[in-house]
């Protein structure tokens, strides 16, 4: 960046978005509002339809089910009994669910409440065709 002419101080704040974009890692919450915004369009790109379609073909490349019965422990803690498997439902409702809460702005919010619904009808009625 400095090789293009950026000053340390818009090199700094692009690292702080970079390092702040993190859904596990909350080390360094975003503070200025350009990493606040890369935070929620990050996470509003795991929700929806094209979020669980890679959800989905991630779980299957790695050989987990799409579905498996969560545990109440799991439902309850998030920690999968020994043996339990994580699969793709595991993900939704484990991280996928909880993606709105850790979000900063108003609009990702309600774009977020959106797709969570479409994720749960989504799971809803693919577990019911497969059952």
């Amino acid at each position: 960046m400095r090789a293009e002419g950026w000053g340390p101080e818009r090199i700094a704040a692009v690292q702080h978005c970079i390092r702040a974009h993190r859904y596990r890692d909350t080390s360094e919450p975003p503070q200025s509002i350009e990493a606040k915004v890369l935070f929620d369009a990050d996470k509003l790109d795991v929700l929806g339809a094209i979020g669980v379609a890679r959800v989905i073909a991630y779980a299957t490349l790695a050989g987990q089910p799409w579905y498996a019965e969560p545990s109440e422990q799991f439902i309850q803690t998030g920690r999968e009994l020994p043996g339990e498997p994580h699969s793709s439902y595991h993900e939704h409702l484990f991280k996928l669910r909880k993606v709105r809460d850790r979000m900063f702005t108003p609009t990702a919010r309600a774009i977020a409440e959106e797709r969570l619904r479409y994720l749960d009808e989504f799971f809803e009625r693919l577990i019911a065709e497969w059952g």
